[in-house]
């Protein structure tokens, strides 16, 4: 996805699993840009943007997830349960041999519950046919995570969430060098490549990190660009 902002020169390539480190010194620039990245608002935002795939313009709704703080990770994404439910069901049921035992088990639990509707003098039905996924829903199955592990294991088992519900937007973390030491950061970059995500780090100063992994673009303080 090609991504272009109105008043600078440059156009940005936005690869799955080549990440993109987006430093801009210039403190107004760079808040700018992060309300426009949270808005997902386009050519309407603070910093007018357009989105570009395979040279047709597309709409900017939903295109980001803007991560400004790596400590409250947006673990409850809209409709990412919703998604994990069914691609587990998806993945279960392509083998014959779990499916059926799936159908049994739900078999058995119905006919015990009609069985101890018996004991009550009215008749009792189910009121919705049963599949897995309400059956998940219903006992909040959903991605394990400990706010209290080290902040790099959180990080590296939020991307490998975000790759099983197949979001098909862009991360956008703010200042995430930050918060991990270089050796750290490239493990988490180099996940990020395993798991093939379109991965944007917006900084305010990337302390002289050299990244091994995806593309480097610098904005400075007289609003000056280039790749590094």
């Amino acid at each position: 996805m090609k991504m272009v902002f109105q008043g600078l020169e440059d156009a940005f390539l936005i690869e799955r699993g080549i990440p993109f480190v987006f430093e801009v010194n210039n403190p107004v620039l760079f808040a700018r840009l992060c309300q426009s990245f949270e808005g997902n608002e386009g050519e309407f935002a603070v910093e007018p943007y357009t989105l570009w795939e395979d040279d047709e313009r597309v709409n900017p709704k939903d295109k980001f997830l803007l991560i400004a703080n790596v400590f409250d990770l947006p673990w409850d994404t809209r409709g990412s349960a919703s998604a994990v439910h069914k691609q587990i069901e998806s993945i279960l049921f392509e083998s014959e041999e779990i499916r059926l035992a799936i159908e049994q088990l739900n078999a058995s639990i119905r006919k015990r519950c009609f069985e101890g509707s018996y004991a009550f003098h009215a008749d009792y039905a189910f009121g919705e046919e049963w599949d897995l996924k309400r059956y998940l829903k219903a006992f909040a199955f959903d991605v394990d995570y400990n706010k209290e592990e080290p902040l790099l294991d959180n990080l590296i088992k939020f991307l490998s969430y975000i790759a099983d519900i197949r979001f098909r937007g862009i991360l956008v973390f703010v200042n995430l060098c930050s918060f991990l030491a270089e050796s750290e950061l490239e493990e988490l970059l180099e996940h990020s490549f395993f798991l093939g995500l379109p991965l944007v780090l917006l900084e305010s100063d990337t302390k002289s990190y050299q990244f091994s992994r995806g593309v480097h673009y610098r904005i400075d303080q007289e609003l000056l660009g280039e790749y590094v």
